[in-house]
């Protein structure tokens, strides 16, 4: 295809936001039938992994006792620990990476840009968000220097065969050292109990938070800063979770990459809490979803509120394991489909989750840090999902692209403090964005917000057409589909202009439409391609004895 004709027909028209588009994974889509099937490889760890919190255990199933809890709840990892991991959805992932930008750090949908924010690693894993960012000066150790330090705060040394690495551990042999260590009980002394929680804590952050490519193992540098368990809580984990989320997010939007980590689970329950077309309904729950009671039967509370989507899932509603619907449901995505708050505050998992995470610094535009990487939190372009109304954001400042060339690879033993001490300074200097303009009345955006955004997003995903001898679902024609949408926003446009006062805006909207019934109208009845239209117009009722639908309303 033409590349004219491809900016014309997909995005974006102006390249000054997404400059990255010719290296992006979506302009392979478009130009290239090869990627069109293309599914991810996710990196996650396996299940057999993870402790149980079935609602009927198994006499084999790994449950943690009530102190090991106690103590994950100490060090902040309590929410991740009872929400554990889902079985991922490729295709709903893979679409997902297609609309990622990392420009913005955002997903470009038609309805506007969206992300997940520092609030939702708050509210569905129940993670801080204050405190230290999660950085260090890597130390200078040998392997078997490494195997010993595992001794002392593991309460086990791993044999070479267990070692992913010199700095790494695999979680198949932590899970199994935790699993058949002597029983947690009332008697147990406390430094064992520590050393089992951090164990825990290593394997969600390696096989659920922040796991790496390498899916199996985790990295042994976490463990320093689960030393001190009380101080293991004063960090900042859901910030340096979102940070290697953005980093993954980001790399594998480009075209040539095969394989994403970090924190997917986190992810996918995001899309279905927010996006209402594609949610699971729930056939029973899988775990147990009340309060648990820890040491001295103290009351650890409720899980968090992404335990909602730990689930046996139903999907006679919904799309699941279809990369070709999950495009075409984001090509045509309306407001309606969007739930831009979806979070009722009042509700007790929300309410009692604590200080560090219910904080007004969700709204800081702030540097995200794990280690070596550090990515920018954009929360002033997805105002909508904070109750406020939506303007034309600010350009992104040249420097944090630079950003994504930053990581741990090759570099044993590096200062990251001393690296990243301006952001740093900016993490811990952070203050919330506090725009004066909060959703009132209906009206979300600023009048000039879509014509913007229409000229600079990539709009659509899906392929002109799909291979015809391969079959299966074929979404709306790219010529019929754009029509629609470039009609749709010209009357937007004309209506934003029009005022009563001014009779010749008036004329002009008037003329728009009678240019739309004139182009559109027969794109709207001809029987051929009636089925494949977007689900606002094949589902409005039509009057009897009238052709065309009556569409106005849900555009105007």
């Amino acid at each position: 295809m033409d590349a004219n004709r491809e900016r014309e027909l997909f995005g974006p028209i102006d390249d000054s936001v997404l400059n990255k588009q010719d290296t992006h994974r979506s302009r392979m889509i478009s130009i290239n039938r090869d990627h069109n099937e293309t599914l991810l490889q996710l990196f996650q760890g396996s299940q057999n992994v993870f402790w149980t919190f079935k609602t009927t255990p198994g006499p084999d199933d790994f449950v943690l006792h009530p102190r090991v809890l106690d103590r994950l709840q100490v060090m902040g990892f309590y929410g991740p620990a009872r929400c554990g991991s889902i079985r991922l959805d490729r295709h709903l992932i893979t679409a997902l990476v297609e609309r990622w930008r990392p420009e913005t750090h955002t997903f470009h949908f038609p309805i506007g840009e969206t992300t997940i924010t520092l609030q939702d690693v708050a509210i569905l894993w129940g993670l801080s968000i204050e405190g230290e960012p999660i950085i260090c000066r890597e130390p200078h150790r040998t392997k078997t220097e490494w195997r010993q330090y595992c001794l002392q705060w593991l309460g086990f040394q791993p044999q070479e065969s267990e070692m992913r690495s010199k700095t790494a551990i695999l979680l198949s042999a932590l899970s199994d050292r935790l699993k058949h260590r002597p029983d947690i009980d009332m008697n147990t002394p406390q430094d064992v109990v520590d050393q089992y929680a951090r164990g825990c804590a290593l394997i969600l952050l390696g096989g659920l938070m922040m796991p790496n490519s390498s899916r199996c193992s985790v990295s042994l540098l976490y463990l320093q800063f689960l030393e001190n368990v009380t101080k293991a809580g004063e960090y900042s984990w859901g910030s340096a979770v979102l940070a290697v989320l953005y980093r993954e997010l980001c790399t594998t939007s480009q075209a040539e990459k095969t394989t994403i980590a970090g924190a997917l689970s986190l992810l996918q329950i995001w899309a279905w809490s927010r996006i209402n077309v594609i949610q699971p309904l729930k056939v029973r729950d899988m775990i147990v979803a009340g309060t648990l009671l820890g040491a001295d039967n103290r009351d650890l509370g409720l899980p968090p509120y992404g335990v909602r989507w730990i689930h046996y899932n139903d999907h006679t509603r919904s799309v699941s394991n279809t990369i070709r619907v999950y495009r075409d449901i984001f090509d045509r995505l309306s407001p309606e489909q969007f739930i831009w708050e979806p979070y009722d505050m009042t509700l007790p998992d929300i309410a009692t989750l604590g200080p560090r995470c219910l904080t007004e610094n969700w709204m800081s535009e702030c540097p995200l840090i794990s280690v070596g990487i550090v990515e920018i939190h954009y929360p002033n372009r997805v105002l909508r999902q904070f109750g406020m109304i939506q303007g034309i954001p600010n350009v992104v400042h040249s420097t944090h692209a630079s950003l994504h060339d930053i990581d741990r690879r090759g570099k044993e033993g590096y200062d990251w403090v001393s690296k990243h001490a301006h952001w740093i300074t900016y993490w811990r200097d952070r203050s919330p964005f506090t725009p004066a303009m909060p959703i009132n009345g209906g009206v979300t955006l600023t009048d000039d917000y879509m014509q913007w955004y229409y000229r600079i997003t990539r709009r659509l995903i899906s392929p002109d057409q799909y291979t015809a001898e391969v079959g299966g679902f074929q979404p709306l024609r790219t010529s019929t589909r754009d029509v629609l949408v470039e009609w749709f926003s010209r009357l937007k446009i004309s209506r934003n202009q029009a005022t009563i006062d001014n009779r010749e805006s008036l004329v002009g909207l008037l003329n728009t439409i009678d240019q739309y019934i004139e182009e559109v109208g027969p794109i709207l009845q001809a029987p051929p391609n009636l089925e494949d239209l977007p689900s606002p117009l094949n589902t409005r009722e039509v009057e009897e004895g009238t052709k065309r639908p009556k569409i106005y309303k849900t555009y105007l």
